[in-house]
C-alpha cells in the first residue's frame, strides 16, 4: 500500500486559445511534493524545467502565463534525462500514489513519455479535483477556487509547477485531513467499478475519436481510422466509469448505432471530426435529389448569405429525412430550422458529397443558391 501521496503538477508549452495545440503540448516545468499520513507539512519536494524539442521557443502567452522564462527552459535538460531525476527522487514507486488536480497532468506525462520513446512509469492516478470534490460536497473547480472557499490564500505564483503542487497539497491537508491514510488506502486498491452504458462510452469514443485523438496518443490515418488495441487502451485507462475492452466490442457491433465503423481492427468515427484532427476523407458519392440541415433560427440570416459551411467541423452534416435533420438541430435550439438542400443540383454543379452512413452525408459547403429556406 502506498505510503505517501504524490502530488505532481506539471506547466507545458501552451499558446493563445486560437492557435493552441493540445496533441503538441511538452512538459517545461515538473514540480511535485510528497505529503504523508498526518504531517503537518510535505515531507520533500522536487522541481525541475524541461527543454522542449517541438517547439524549443516559448510563446509570448505561455511565458507570461507561468512566467517560466526562455532562458529557463534553454538551460534545462530534456524531457527523457528530466525525467530520470524524478524518478530517482521518487524512490520506490509502489510507495507513493500518483495525484493531481484533474487528469491533465497524467494525460501530459502520458504524451511527453510517447513523444520520446518512454515507457509510462508510473501507476494509478488519483483525480484530487473530484475527490475533494466529492468532500466538499460541491461540483469539481479550479485550485484558486477551492483554495478561497477553504479560506486559504494561494501562495507562491500560479501556474508553476511546484508552486502548485504546494497549494494543492494545502487543500488535501484542509479537506481530507487526518483521514488521507484511509483516502490511500481506498485510491490504491483495486475495486470493482460500474460499467459504463452504452449512451455513456459512446460519447465518450466520440470524444475521442472525433475531437481529441492526439490528446489520447492516438493517431488516425487519413480515412480517420485508429488501432482497435490502441482504442481500447484509451478507453481502459480514461473512460469514466471505467470501461473494457467487451464494452467497446459490444458497442461496436450494436447494428443500431451508427456513429462509428469498424473495418477489421480499425475503428473510426463516421463523421463529425474537428477541424484540428487530421483530415478525414471518404470517397465520393452521388446524393439523392434532397436533403436537409437543422439550425438555430438565429443562423439564418448568415446562411442567407454565406450558405452552410463546416465551422468548427470538416464537413457539414446533412440527414437523409427532415426528421433526422429536426433530431439533430434540436441539439442547437428548441425549434430548429430545417433547410432544404438541393443536393443533386449542387453535386451536378460540382460538389463532392460524401455518404460515412445510409442517414448522413458530408459536404464540405454548401452555398445559398442550393437552400431552400422554411416560411418566415
Amino acid at each position: 500500500m502506498p505510503r505517501a501521496l504524490l502530488i505532481v503538477d506539471l506547466e507545458a508549452t501552451c499558446w493563445e486559445a486560437r492557435e493552441h495545440r493540445a496533441e503538441e503540448m511538452e512538459t517545461i516545468e515538473i514540480g511535485a511534493v510528497l505529503v504523508e499520513p498526518g504531517a503537518d507539512a510535505p515531507a520533500r519536494a522536487f522541481q525541475a524545467f524541461v527543454r522542449p524539442v517541438r517547439h524549443p521557443v516559448l510563446s509570448r502567452f505561455c511565458r507570461e502565463l507561468t512566467s517560466i522564462t526562455q532562458a529557463d527552459v534553454d538551460a534545462a535538460e530534456r524531457f527523457p534525462e528530466a525525467l530520470a531525476r524524478f524518478l530517482e527522487w521518487i524512490g520506490d514507486p509502489r510507495a507513493v500514489l500518483f495525484a493531481s488536480w484533474g487528469e491533465y497532468d497524467a494525460r501530459q506525462l502520458q504524451r511527453d513519455c510517447r513523444l520520446h520513446g518512454i515507457a509510462y512509469p508510473l501507476g494509478r492516478h488519483w483525480n484530487l479535483k473530484r475527490a475533494v470534490a466529492r468532500e466538499l460536497g460541491r461540483k469539481p473547480a479550479g485550485m484558486s477556487t477551492i483554495l478561497a472557499e477553504l479560506g486559504l490564500a494561494l501562495e507562491g505564483t500560479h501556474h508553476r509547477g511546484l508552486d502548485d503542487a504546494r497549494n494543492i497539497a494545502r487543500i488535501v491537508q484542509v479537506a481530507l485531513g487526518e483521514r488521507l491514510g484511509a483516502f490511500l488506502s481506498d485510491e490504491a486498491a483495486p475495486a470493482e467499478t460500474p460499467r459504463p452504458s452504452p449512451e455513456r462510452l459512446s460519447k465518450f469514443l466520440s470524444l475521442v475519436l472525433r475531437h481529441r485523438a492526439g490528446d489520447f496518443g492516438l493517431a488516425p490515418d487519413g480515412e480517420g481510422f485508429v488501432a482497435l488495441s490502441e482504442l481500447v487502451a484509451v478507453v481502459e485507462r480514461h473512460a469514466s466509469p471505467r470501461a473494457r475492452r467487451e464494452d467497446v466490442l459490444r458497442l461496436l457491433s450494436d447494428p443500431g448505432q451508427r456513429r462509428f465503423e469498424r473495418r477489421g481492427e480499425r475503428v473510426r468515427a463516421c463523421y463529425g471530426h474537428s477541424r484540428s484532427q487530421p483530415v478525414v476523407s471518404y470517397a465520393a458519392v452521388e446524393p439523392p435529389e434532397t436533403l436537409y440541415h437543422g439550425t438555430t433560427p438565429a443562423a439564418l440570416a448568415h446562411v442567407r448569405r454565406e450558405g452552410l459551411r463546416a465551422m468548427g467541423r470538416q464537413y457539414v452534416h446533412l440527414a437523409t429525412t427532415r426528421a433526422e435533420a429536426e433530431r439533430v438541430g434540436v441539439r442547437r435550439a428548441r425549434s430548429p430550422a430545417i433547410l432544404t438542400i438541393r443536393a443533386r443540383a449542387a453535386y451536378c454543379a460540382g460538389m463532392a458529397f460524401h455518404s460515412p452512413d445510409p442517414d448522413h452525408f458530408l459536404v464540405r459547403s454548401i452555398p445559398p443558391e442550393f437552400i431552400e429556406f422554411p416560411d418566415a
